[in-house]
């Protein structure tokens, strides 16, 4: 501050010092005593504007008048003034330097008002773009709190209604009882003002219409905040209001849309156990049952023919099982792919291992995948592609033939099951993959329904920020293509 006040002075007694050179050449070439005061009045003006001091200006202009007497008025290098109309042009330059150095020091408050304008419009302008980038409340908490610090310069907090403390330490234990009664109250204190004035910061209240967020909380040892100050915090705290609001009010909706969900896999839970459950649980009972009853009756080939049978149905009973435990797995809305490094390869050998007492007549070709690997959760889409090849050996022909294909288009790696079994009816394309879909053949048998598997195939594929779709094809079967991205979302 000192350095400061220095530095004008010095500037102060320059410019007086090369005014008053001006005005002794002005002199020199017999020029009006006019033409100097207006050299004066020219000095003033600059250094107002230079030291941004209407006070500085006053005193110069008295500094000058003197100077202006001693120097240039009769008799010279006295204080004493013989004419009086020197004494009406001395009163008319004072005033006239009243009204230009008020002027001017108006003028330099409103340009410096508006760079300050300038530039909290500015800092409230990345200050929303920053805030609506946040995700979540933490987030904009936190945006709020580093755009107020800096540009108050101060330590800033943000007690919530969860009682947890986010940015600078300023609430003391035994002052955290005041600010939770100040927030359900909604009243704004603290230091300076008449509620609360022991406090050592200032308390706002962040709130909406009909929600209550918290309280901010500024540090004010220093001083009390500007009304200028005051004004930005206020729109800081509505602009993070209405933002919270937007995220309170996803959050309603997505925990709405949770409990859909969780009332749908209750229902598509009960509708698999009477749908996919029922049926092999019924005919293993039924053929045990024949067994036990007629074991002396029947042949060996028409008992191991039987057993077959048993054997398929457990196999899709174990295929039915897993899907559940998948359903219930990608339901749990919880963060659950373990993406990993897998070969393309791996995972359709182990689809083809897993389904290989299933394929009966139908040949199962692998086309060639030059070692590419992909990132995925590999248990998920294995299981995919044996869900995928079990529609296609339950709705084809025995001897039709099974493929899987692998591409790499852009930013996202393409999966393929492709048969030539066939098709599907235009009409059922669209709702393929919805819950226990059954359609017609071009037979007219009235097929098994699809069931769970192509609609947990749908919720893996998605989980991977993938799609699904499915299509005939020119082989005359149909082809089931997913795509996901090429690098997995840890």
């Amino acid at each position: 501050m000192n350095w400061k006040r220095t530095n004008q002075l010095i500037f102060v007694l320059v410019v007086i010092f090369l005014s008053t050179l001006l005005s002794f050449a002005f002199e020199q070439l017999n020029l009006r005593r006019e033409n100097i005061l207006l050299v004066y009045i020219a000095s003033i003006i600059l250094i107002i504007i230079q030291t941004k001091s209407s006070q500085i200006g006053l005193i110069s202009t008295l500094i000058l008048i003197f100077v202006f007497n001693f120097f240039f008025t009769e008799p010279k290098y006295t204080f004493i003034i013989d004419d009086v109309n020197y004494i009406i042009t001395l009163i008319i330059f004072v005033v006239t330097i009243v009204i230009i150095g008020s002027q001017t020091a108006k003028l330099q408050y409103q340009i410096n008002y508006a760079k300050t304008n300038a530039k909290k419009i500015e800092l409230l302008y990345h200050f929303s773009n920053n805030l609506h980038l946040a995700s979540n409340r933490q987030e904009v908490i936190h945006v709020m709190l580093k755009a107020l610090k800096d540009d108050l310069q101060r330590n800033v907090s943000f007690y919530d209604l969860n009682n947890q403390l986010i940015g600078d330490s300023m609430i003391e234990d035994h002052q955290k009882q005041i600010v939770r009664q100040m927030i359900k109250d909604k009243i704004h204190g603290g230091a300076f003002e008449i509620i609360h004035r022991e406090l050592g910061y200032k308390v706002i209240i962040v709130h909406s219409k009909d929600t209550t967020y918290g309280a901010l909380c500024v540090d004010c040892m220093k001083g009390d905040l500007s009304k200028d100050d005051l004004e930005f915090i206020q729109t800081v705290s509505l602009l993070v209001s209405g933002v919270l609001d937007q995220i309170h009010s996803r959050d309603v909706e997505q925990n709405a849309k949770l409990e859909v969900e969780k009332e749908r896999f209750k229902t598509i839970l009960l509708r698999s156990i009477s749908h996919d459950l029922r049926t092999p649980l019924t005919t293993l009972q039924t053929g045990l049952s024949f067994i036990e009853d007629s074991y002396d009756l029947i042949d060996e080939k028409t008992k191991l023919g039987i057993i077959k049978d048993l054997y398929d149905e457990t196999a899709q009973l174990s295929v039915f099982i897993e899907n559940i435990l998948y359903m219930t797995r990608l339901s749990s809305h919880h963060k659950v792919l373990r993406i990993q490094q897998e070969l393309v390869e791996d995972l359709f050998n182990e689809a083809k291992e897993r389904t290989s007492h299933r394929l009966g007549l139908h040949p199962l070709v692998i086309e060639e995948c030059f070692e590419q690997t992909v990132e995925v959760d590999g248990q998920l889409i294995v299981q995919v592609l044996i869900n995928l090849i079990d529609n296609a050996i339950k709705h084809t022909k025995n001897d039709a033939k099974i493929m899987l294909h692998y591409a790499l288009k852009a930013d996202r790696v393409i999966f393929e099951v492709k048969d030539n079994g066939g098709g599907i009816p235009d009409e059922y394309l669209s709702k393929i993959f919805d819950d226990y879909q059954s359609f017609q053949h071009a037979s007219g048998d009235i097929q098994r329904g699809v069931g769970l598997g192509l609609s947990i195939c749908r919720s893996i594929v998605e989980a991977h920020q993938g799609m699904i779709t499915a299509f005939n094809n020119e082989l005359g079967g149909a082809t089931f293509h997913f795509e996901i991205p090429k690098v997995g979302e840890k």
